[in-house]
């Protein structure tokens, strides 16, 4: 009585399973780069606001590369800014270390001729009326309109005055800016 009814059910069966191990498969090679897309996209949305501030000419951003450099130094991301067509610099945010055990996440746009446009403080965890200084403007407007010469002979320290009180955490903001510009030179 079942006799008629038992091969079509394995064949049923057989490509509901091939066609489920089939969609897994795509699904595993794709949405890891589907949520990085989307999550690339929140970041630069989220942060439009900052990036117009340091790289003032540019309207839009396109986002070149991305790395997760977790708790470590170094540069984190690049945009580049363009107005229209036309490139008018990079956006940069990297990482230094300060006193605390959490870097201090910086952003800093750097126009197509690499001089420093705008730098701000996207992150810290530094002590709270010391070490937070760093997001003063007295401070961070020291460093526009500097370039790589500027920094690459490591005594920058000796050309800025370090906030009082706050001597790492102003060398975890020298460090970020340092490895922003050394990106912007390596992709010049």
């Amino acid at each position: 009585m079942f006799k008629g009814y038992v091969k079509p059910t394995l064949i049923l069966t057989v490509i509901t399973v091939t066609v489920a191990v089939l969609l897994a498969f795509t699904h595993s090679l794709t949405s890891g780069k589907l949520n990085q897309n989307n999550t690339d996209e929140k970041y630069l949305e989220a942060n439009l606001g900052i990036y117009n501030s340091v790289l003032p000419s540019a309207e839009d951003f396109i986002l070149i590369s991305r790395e997760d450099i977790g708790t470590n130094e170094g540069v984190f991301m690049v945009a580049e800014g363009r107005t229209g067509d036309v490139k008018c610099g990079y956006v940069i945010t990297a990482n230094g270390k300060g006193y605390s055990s959490v870097p201090i996440q910086m952003v800093v746009g750097i126009s197509l001729d690499g001089l420093i446009q705008g730098v701000e403080v996207l992150s810290l965890s530094e002590t709270p009326g010391i070490g937070d200084g760093i997001k003063d403007r007295t401070f961070l407007d020291k460093f526009i309109d500097s370039d790589f010469n500027y920094f690459k002979d490591g005594n920058v320290q000796d050309k800025v005055d370090a906030v009082t009180g706050a001597t790492y955490s102003s060398k975890g903001v020298f460090k970020a800016i340092e490895s922003a510009l050394e990106k912007y030179e390596e992709m010049r």
